[in-house]
């Protein structure tokens, strides 16, 4: 009997699952291809407090990925009452 497909199989579903419990990435990782599209200025000149301004300011052009990073990061408000 050949055990390879169902090693293959234990292999992959090994990998989709620690991907889906896998921390989501950082605002840096995810939003370093939105920073240079949006803020190519503040970007070039290396000025991390000028870049998130930026791109905090233009959060609504940036990649899916980088506003759920940010959304991820945000406070969460307090319940009313």
């Amino acid at each position: 009997m050949n055990t390879y497909p169902a090693i293959a199989l234990a292999f992959a579903v090994a990998l989709v699952s620690a991907a889906a419990w896998a921390d989501p990435p950082s605002p840096q990782q995810a939003c370093q291809s939105s920073a240079r599209q949006l803020c190519p200025k503040e970007v070039a000149a290396m000025d991390r407090q000028a870049a998130k301004a930026c791109l905090l300011k233009n959060l609504a052009k940036a990649t899916p990925e980088c506003r759920a990073a940010i959304a991820a990061r945000m406070p969460k408000p307090a319940p009313a009452g």
